[in-house]
């Protein structure tokens, strides 16, 4: 007599034997050793890239155009200079537009405009336009900067968590827990690290994988404070992100005029969230929350797939190329990078395999796109 399948049920997935154990065990300790020396070139570069941060009114704002046509923006209160000049990120000048209604699409469009009458007319527009536009505000922005680059440009109310702590705290939890970090990256406005329990399992025959915790973060408005989970499908370098075991937005209450003042807020909320973390990540990488992630992936490779229903519903969340380059890796004759099967496993497999060829944030939403669609 056969046992049902239970969806996220009492079944408890031991560490795979044999060939293809072997094989990826190989693997991810090859992976685990290349992302060992970059991981800790990121995790430096967080700690030596935390922001400043200045608290100023909208109408004390000043934007200028340069001769490379870098718009640059100081701040000045009855002809003396408040902030001194300094370059601003594209994240930043984002911010900027939009909370004075300025498309980011059209302010994108005005950086490339010139003509040979007036060739920097278009970035001189925009800086005069700024200008102009926060002089009839009032409202108080803080601004995040690093090495005379603003590169966020946020609300008063925006609650701010130490990436340096929260890092370290991740780090450590995961470690006692048995996790190595594996990987990481660092752009000028987010961070994000990821590591990986040394258990090879083998849910269904010859899907051999295994599991891990991301940590992320933005100091400057980029994304959320996110922990979530995710399975790495060790034939290949399949990645798929599964549930959000922690989530914060960054909003909190108002910051006051001297950021000094709020310095005390800071550092409670960030050994608060530091706290969590420990608790989370403890909790999350312990045997049952693995088993269920595993129990998942067995039922995904179970349940077949209609390309043609998927294919719809793929464009609707991910627009016509994107859609397109899945079901066409998902159609391919590949059964290595790919697993077997016309089911949601090879789906979910598809999705994270397009995304290594992504940018960073299109990466990531993808790679969550896969495990939503494997049921992690």
């Amino acid at each position: 007599m056969n046992t049902p399948h239970l969806h996220y049920g009492n079944k408890t997935y031991e560490e795979a034997i044999g060939d293809a154990a072997d094989h990826a065990r190989k693997h991810l300790g090859t992976l685990v050793h290349q992302g060992k020396d970059h991981a800790e070139a990121v995790i430096k570069r967080i700690y030596n890239e935390a922001p400043s941060d200045t608290i100023v009114k909208g109408d004390r704002l000043r934007f200028t155009n340069t001769e490379n046509d870098a718009i640059k923006v100081h701040a000045t209160r009855e002809g003396r200079t408040l902030i001194e000049p300094m370059d601003i990120h594209p994240h930043a000048l984002n911010q900027l537009c939009e909370r004075v209604q300025i498309p980011r699409v059209f302010a994108n469009h005005l950086m490339d405009q010139t003509n040979h009458d007036d060739p920097h007319w278009g970035p001189n527009w925009l800086a005069e336009n700024l200008t102009n536009l926060y002089s009839h505000t009032d409202n108080n922005y803080l601004m995040r900067h690093h090495n005379n680059q603003l590169r966020g440009f946020l609300s008063d109310r925006y609650r701010r968590l130490d990436s340096r702590p929260l890092l370290e705290t991740f780090v450590g939890a995961a470690q006692e827990a048995g996790a190595v970090p594996i990987e990481a990256y660092a752009t000028d406005v987010k961070v994000a690290v990821k590591a990986i329990m040394p258990t090879v399992y083998e849910p269904v025959p010859n899907e051999v994988m295994a599991i891990g915790m991301n940590w992320s973060n933005s100091e400057y408005g980029a994304g959320a404070h996110n922990l979530e989970m995710f399975i790495l499908r060790l034939w290949c370098t399949n990645y798929a992100i599964g549930s959000t075991c922690m989530r914060q937005i960054h909003l909190g209450r108002r910051l006051q005029d001297d950021i000094a003042y709020s310095e005390e807020t800071y550092k409670l909320d960030t050994e608060a969230t530091a706290s969590a973390i420990r608790d989370v990540v403890t909790n999350s990488l312990g045997d049952n929350l693995i088993n269920r992630m595993l129990g998942a992936v067995e039922e995904a490779y179970e349940e077949q797939v209609n390309p043609e229903e998927a294919l719809k519903n793929l464009r609707k969340k991910l627009g016509k190329p994107l859609a397109k380059e899945v079901i066409g890796a998902y159609n391919s004759p590949d059964v290595v990078n790919l697993p077997p099967g016309n089911n949601r496993w090879r789906m979910s497999n598809a999705i994270s395999w397009v995304a290594q060829s992504k940018d960073v944030d299109t990466k990531l939403d993808l790679m969550r796109l896969a495990g939503s669609t494997a049921g992690l």
